[in-house]
């Protein structure tokens, strides 16, 4: 009879003993993971020059002047995107742009440079407008950096005396125009460059050249 009653006894300290060593084997594992390091941030500085082309009055040379930076990506606020270090852009048009460098860090800290970056026709391409032996006529001209693959110019010469504004159009890249003596004219050029980028100006004219401000002209 004893036999038998500690047999029960027994089954039931097996598996009691089996759950004590698991859960002792998990709080041993628990103990061992070690903790963890708290990581320091890292914060990128965005920095960068701006160098115009020699050759070409679109174009310019962007370097990164950044530091603990690990990624950069370049932002030249005409939908355009660079990751390079030190990337040449062509603008296709003048005007004001964005320009954005953001740097990453290894720690994944950012930091982001804004730069307004204006392109102003007349920094881009000079008119000139010479008179000619001719009486009341001029040669007009344009110089900019870069190969002009095309202009196209608009003159609207006004008569002085009936107000009759005639409208004439040339593809030269130094039309000569006549206009009567004592006008106030006004002109479009359109100029095209061989890398595809666009420029348009306005300006106005008498018989002596190129009007600097034309409103104080059209005043007097």
């Amino acid at each position: 009879m004893k036999i038998k009653s500690h047999l029960p006894m027994k089954r039931l300290l097996k598996p009691l003993g089996l759950l004590f060593c698991v859960t002792a084997i998990v709080s041993c594992s628990k103990k061992d993971q070690p903790l963890p390091v708290e990581v320091n941030p890292i914060n990128p500085l965005s920095d960068y020059s701006i160098t115009p082309d020699s050759a070409d009055a679109f174009t310019f040379k962007f370097t990164s002047l950044a530091k603990n930076e690990i990624k950069l990506l370049w932002r030249f606020g005409d939908d355009s995107l660079s990751t390079d270090t030190a990337p040449t852009h062509t603008y296709q048009a003048a005007g004001t742009y964005q320009v954005d460098l953001q740097t990453t860090s290894k720690t994944g800290n950012t930091s982001n440079k804004y730069t307004n970056f204006i392109l102003e026709p007349d920094n881009i391409v000079q008119l000139t407008a010479e008179k000619t032996e001719v009486q009341n006529q001029l040669q007009f001209g344009l110089k900019m950096k870069g190969k002009i693959k095309s202009a196209s110019w608009t003159f609207n010469a006004a008569d002085p005396v009936t107000a009759v504004v005639t409208t004439t159009t040339s593809t030269s890249l130094t039309p000569l125009k006549a206009f009567a003596a004592g006008s106030f004219n006004s002109f479009t050029v359109t100029v095209v460059t061989d890398k595809g980028s666009t420029i348009t100006l306005n300006k106005y004219n008498t018989t002596d050249g190129i009007v600097k401000d034309a409103k104080q002209t059209a005043i007097a």
